[in-house]
């Protein structure tokens, strides 16, 4: 293009870029309109042309390809255009299958000729440009007509309006008619009848008008709806596959099925329906059936779907307390989930459901046992029982099951597990969470319990794990969270868990682990938040390890990895109030840990948060009085060209401001910014919100960022003009902490190799005022507080997104670390 070398017309092209979004002809054009164009002033209004007014070349070139098609063919390229770009291909298919423009083979044509795409999670899409396009079609074809072909208004487009009773009078043609929400109106007289799809959101009205044959429809989705009456008993709606009726709590009962042989999909999830209508059973071809949270049904259907149910949910349900043994002839049935009913038993025709995947039981309160039959499911991948708290003992028959990945016994009364469970070869995911022995509720008054009342199965209040765990060698997540686990409870041999890459260990009463966790090769994430009587760590697989350790009150060592993590883009330490442990350990030394090797401090993320006083003197610029949040840095004149440069460290001390108001947590931001003689960059921003009271900041805490010049994006820096300046804002949003003091060093190659010096000689552990908090015991609750569940994304410099998302177990509340690189 001939871009003039200055920042601002950087700045131009890379909107212009944006624009074209990847298609080559609009690049192509835009480029040789901008071509020789010098003056700054020319290519800023050029460039703000190009983004209101599309330019007219490339419209009419693309018109090319558009006309080149057949009629179906621009017929599902102009509906996608205006109104199912980003929705789902699947239910898109349906809709227009329904319009007779053969779908199937049109939208792999169009994909094809570049017009349409589909991502990842199979939504429609297509770039500005050909919306814009198509858009332009459809009104130069009927300018007049606005409602020949659709009508649609989002909670953007009206806020506050009303529609009239006659308002669809005039369009007799309208195929697509979406509303997201309910506009005021007291009545309305007419709807089309070629209406393919009805959506609308909170539809106010309690029935369709009179005059409406929907005999068209495809899709009827009316979720949050004030509807009592469907469609008449002898309406033929032989082309209507998807309901959805969520929570339309005025609908107490189902339409005549009779006349829809065709539906695929039923949500009444949330309505206040009690009984089906016995025509129920003619839906032969019904995949999905969704009734989570009718709390008024009270028994399912005995027959439906026997011939193709693929999906059921009754998840809430509390009132049924039963499942009829037809639910076994289901022979399509993939998912069932049963969480939060009444039933107290599953039929023992359970097994003859041969293509169930996941069965979900969670929080079925009153399930004791599973029927020996489940042997029978044998594709059968996740098991959910977490919250059955009456569930003692799994039948031997489950061993059958060699396709399952996922068992989730949380909460559970089974505190001695089957052996077999440790020889499940496909086994990724198991989770004894809380498995501790009496449920909750009976804990609470076990010492006024008698005797004789209490249950056999309450007298073993602690987890007991076999010796041998090497069965389980496919196992990636273990969940052993407040188990009541005490010292030697973990196995030596859990270094056998050759796959392990999450273990959560919190709210337990161990004080050290085995040193064989340092074998674990593959783990990236170790939570121990809350175990208040940990003294120590062994040394851990890798440097590069995220733990957390919130609120361990009495842990004073973490040993030192000797080996790096290559493969990990980021590495955390939570080490809320854990005062013992900032007194015999320095901030700077920690990270220095993490760094490890110069790879590693080239290209990886780091954060650290731990009890501390005092900015440590290695951050060689400090905010004064006056500017404590906000810290500028001027960087060398050679900066740009250091090949010593390895990155940012910056570090944010932070207190409590007592002020006598509820803890309703933190959320602290800050934001990276390089400025130059022309222009400044932002290279980062990041926020981490704090919840829950293990990381309620009783004293002062220190925040320690790196920021690895391989997530700069160094080049796009060389257009600033020296000299060059690193400025960062911290900020925090809440009412009990403050930021007291923040500091910055350029890292360099040499500080691998001095910092040891560097710390030894100017530096003190990074907290020395906590000895009058401590809680040996680990009984100062008020101090350390509850468990606490963190969430961490992460986005990578450049075009390249990726995301990390971590879960505390046991947990009630978030962390949030967000960064967004440009």
């Amino acid at each position: 293009m001939g871009f003039p070398h200055s920042g601002t017309h950087t700045q131009h092209s890379e909107r212009v870029v944006e624009y074209a979004n990847g298609l080559p002809l609009a690049l192509e054009v835009f480029g040789s309109f901008l071509s020789g164009r010098s003056d700054e002033a020319q290519w800023r209004s050029a460039t703000e042309r190009l983004k209101k007014e599309s330019n007219k070349e490339i419209l009419d070139r693309l018109q090319i390809s558009f006309d080149g098609l057949e009629q179906s063919e621009k017929a599902i390229f102009l509906d996608i255009a205006c109104f199912f770009k980003g929705e789902d291909k699947d239910m898109v298919t349906k809709i227009l299958d329904g319009c007779d423009f053969f779908p199937d083979i049109g939208i792999d044509i169009l994909v094809k000729k570049s017009l349409i795409t589909i991502n990842e999670d199979n939504k429609l899409s297509m770039h500005d440009l050909l919306q814009e396009m198509g858009r332009k079609i459809v009104y130069q074809e009927s300018p007049n007509e606005p409602g020949e072909r659709y009508g649609s208004c989002s909670r953007e487009q009206n806020k506050t309006w009303t529609l009239s009773a006659d308002a669809f009078l005039k369009m007799k043609r309208l195929r697509l008619l979406r509303f997201l929400n309910a506009p005021n109106s007291r009545d309305i007289k007419y709807l089309s009848n070629e209406l393919r799809l009805l959506e609308w959101h909170g539809y106010p009205f309690k029935s369709f008008p009179s005059s409406f044959q929907p005999e068209k429809l495809v899709a009827l989705l009316l979720p949050y709806s004030f509807i009592q009456k469907l469609w008449k008993p002898d309406m033929p709606l032989h082309k209507l596959k998807l309901v959805d009726l969520k929570c339309s709590r005025n609908l107490v009962k189902t339409p005549d099925f009779r006349m829809v042989p065709n539906l695929e999909s039923l949500v009444l999830e949330g309505t206040g329906i009690a009984d089906f209508h016995p025509s129920i059973r003619f839906l032969r071809r019904l995949k999905l059936l969704n009734l989570r949270n009718c709390k008024s049904l009270r028994s399912f259907p005995s027959k439906i779907g026997k011939e193709s149910l693929e999906t059921l949910i009754l998840s809430g349900c509390s009132n049924i307390k039963w499942i009829p043994e037809v639910v076994g002839e289901m022979e399509c049935l993939k998912k069932l989930h049963l969480d939060g009913t009444g039933i107290n038993e599953l039929p023992s025709s359970i097994g003859h459901l041969r293509s169930l995947v996941l069965l979900n039981l969670k929080d079925c309160c009153k399930l004791e046992n599973l029927p020996s039959s489940i042997g029978g499911c044998e594709f059968l991948t996740t098991l959910v029982l977490s919250g059955c708290s009456k569930l003692e003992n799994l039948p031997e028959n489950l061993q059958q099951i060699k396709s399952l990945e996922k068992l989730d016994l949380s909460g559970t009364a089974t505190t001695t597990p089957p052996s077999f469970i440790f020889h499940m070869k496909n086994l990724k995911f198991l989770s004894f969470r809380g498995s501790k022995g009496p449920p909750p509720r009976v804990r609470a008054y076990w010492p006024f319990i008698s005797s004789a009342t209490k249950s056999p199965s309450w007298n073993c209040t602690t987890l007991r794990l076999p010796a041998i765990l090497s069965g389980l060698s496919t196992l990636k997540e273990l969940n052993l969270s407040d188990c009541n686990l005490h010292e030697g409870a973990i196995p030596n041999d859990i270094c056998s868990l050759s796959s392990l890459e999450i273990l959560r260990l919190s709210d337990n009463n161990f004080t050290t682990l085995p040193a064989t966790l340092s074998r674990l090769s593959k783990l990236t994430r170790l939570f121990l938040t809350d175990c208040k009587r940990l003294k120590s760590l062994p040394e851990l697989p890798a440097a590069g390890l995220d733990l957390w350790i919130d609120g361990c009150a009495s842990l004073e060592v973490v040993a030192q990895s000797t080996t790096a993590c290559p493969s990990r883009l980021s590495g955390y330490i939570c080490a809320f109030n854990c005062f013992k442990l900032a007194e015999g350990n320095n901030a700077v030394t920690m990270l220095k840990t993490r760094l490890k090797t110069v790879a590693n401090a080239r290209t990886k993320y780091y954060d650290i948060f731990i009890p501390g006083s005092e900015i440590p003197v290695w951050f060689s610029s400090q905010t004064d009085v006056s500017s404590k949040s906000i810290i500028k840095m001027q960087l060398p004149p050679n900066f740009l060209n250091d090949t010593q440069f390895l990155g940012f460290a910056f570090c944010c001390l932070f207190f409590s401001d007592f002020n006598n108001k509820p803890w309703r947590g933190e959320h602290i931001s800050y934001r990276t910014v390089i400025h130059g003689r022309n222009y400044s960059r932002q290279v980062e921003s990041s926020f981490c919100h704090l919840k829950g009271n293990s990381t309620r900041v009783t004293e002062d805490h220190l925040w320690i960022h790196y920021l690895p010049c391989a997530k700069i994006n160094l080049s796009s820096l060389v257009e600033l003009a020296t000299p060059l300046q690193i400025e960062v804002v911290v900020n925090i949003f809440g009412i009990n902490s403050v930021v007291k003091k923040c500091g910055a060093r350029i890292v360099h190659e040499k500080d691998l190799e001095e910092m040891d010096h560097t710390i030894n000689e100017h530096s003190e552990p990074t907290s020395s005022k906590f000895d009058d908090i401590h809680s040996n015991d680990g009984s100062n609750e008020n101090n350390i507080g509850a468990p606490v569940k963190r969430k961490w994304l992460n986005a990578k410099a450049g075009d390249q997104q990726g995301k990390i998302t971590l879960f505390c177990a046991s947990c009630q509340s978030d962390i949030v670390n967000h960064r967004l690189l440009s």
